[in-house]
C-alpha cells in the first residue's frame, strides 16, 4: 500500500488538480513503457508518477513541457480530422434518422403495452 498523500506532493506544482494532471501524464509516460524513476515497490504507476513527481525525480515544468508538447502534435493534423469530420457527418445523420424510426416504433410498442396493461387492470388512460 502506498504511505503518500497530496498534501506531501502539492508543494511541488501549483495545486492538486495540476498534480492529478501531471501525475497522470507520467503515469501514461510509464504505461507506454517509460523507465519508472523510483523503485516500483509493487505500487502501481499513477502512485509512482507520485512519488517521482515528490522525489524531484520528474519535475513538475519538464511534465507541463511534455504535456503541452504533445496537445500540440495531436494538433498538427487537426485540418485532416476536420475534413473527416465533415465526411462523417452525413453517415451520422443517417444513423440518428435510422435511431429515430427505432425510437418511435419503440415508443407505439410501449404505449400499446401500457393501454393494454391498462385495460387489464380496469383503467382508462387519457391522451
Amino acid at each position: 500500500m502506498a504511505r503518500i498523500t497530496v498534501e506531501d506532493t502539492v508543494g511541488k506544482v501549483k495545486d492538486r488538480f495540476e498534480l492529478v494532471v501531471l501525475s497522470a501524464f507520467r503515469a501514461k509516460d510509464i504505461y507506454a513503457g517509460n523507465k519508472a524513476l523510483v523503485e516500483r515497490n509493487d505500487n502501481k504507476n499513477p502512485v509512482i508518477a507520485i512519488r517521482e513527481i515528490e522525489d524531484d525525480k520528474t519535475s513538475a515544468d519538464d511534465l507541463r513541457e511534455a504535456l503541452v508538447s504533445n496537445y500540440q502534435e495531436l494538433n498538427v493534423g487537426s485540418s485532416d480530422v476536420v475534413q473527416e469530420s465533415a465526411d462523417d457527418a452525413d453517415v451520422l445523420e443517417e444513423i440518428k434518422k435510422e435511431l429515430m424510426v427505432d425510437t418511435e416504433e419503440d415508443a407505439q410498442d410501449v404505449e400499446k403495452d401500457a393501454e393494454a396493461v391498462a385495460s387489464s387492470a380496469g383503467v382508462q388512460i387519457e391522451e
